[in-house]
């Protein structure tokens, strides 16, 4: 496929088969994202891929988190501004609106919005989990290049078959995660990613979101 076709079938999948993923295509996705570019050529990225029960591990592990009240235990690891302006906020809004509807979850049924959230923190039932740290001295630009590999592992997977979903829902655990992981005190975790075959029967894989058109997002002079 070309990238074209790539980026046109990419989604956040919120549902996965059982079918599992071998070591060995996981290897070759990682290879492929590792050319991408980062400045500097640092390459600030580290990637820890869970399966069976080191997967089950961390699942239970933040899972007993839950289960005594807690909603985190990394207060830095901030997803969206705490004020958000539009466009922002309504596209926010809406991405969180087409998902409870494809689930038949109304917005007032806080216990099944609650459960929704806390698929995220089972991978969604995918058989792969990926946690991606990197160095606690890294700044902003660093922040660039993981976005550039993290994208390319996306493209890489759906290019074999596979999906995936960007999870930055695991970041407010990332002590848990680094407890459970034995991550050295001086990474960050910084995002996680469900990985495996669709479950393209669930409704939750069934509704799409809209894209911003080039009048909102860019600008041409000199043409």
């Amino acid at each position: 496929m070309g990238i074209k076709e790539l980026l046109q079938q990419r989604r956040s999948i919120r549902a996965f088969s059982d079918q599992p993923v071998s070591q060995s295509k996981i290897e070759a996705i990682l290879l492929e994202a590792g050319l991408s570019a980062s400045g500097g050529n640092l390459q600030p990225w580290k990637v820890y891929v869970l399966a069976g029960q080191a997967r089950q591990g961390l699942i239970d592990a933040v899972a007993s988190k839950l289960a005594q009240g807690l909603t985190q235990d990394n207060t830095d690891a901030e997803t969206y501004p705490a004020r958000l302006k539009e466009p922002y906020r309504t596209r926010r809004y809406d991405c969180g609106m087409a998902l409870y509807d494809a689930l038949g979850i109304d917005r007032k049924d806080r216990p099944a919005r609650q459960r929704q959230w806390e698929a995220n923190l089972t991978f969604f039932g995918a058989p792969v989990g990926l946690m991606f740290t990197m160095d606690r001295l890294m700044g902003k630009a660093q922040y660039l290049d993981l976005g550039i590999f993290f994208q390319t592992v996306m493209l890489s997977a759906q290019e074999r078959g596979l999906s995936t979903c960007a999870q930055r829902s695991w970041a407010p655990w990332g002590q848990t995660i680094s407890e459970q992981l034995n991550i050295a005190d001086d990474e960050q975790v910084i995002v996680g990613m469900a990985l495996g075959y669709a479950d393209t029967t669930d409704a939750v894989n069934q509704y799409e979101m809209g894209r911003a058109g080039l009048d909102e997002i860019a600008s041409f002079d000199g043409f």
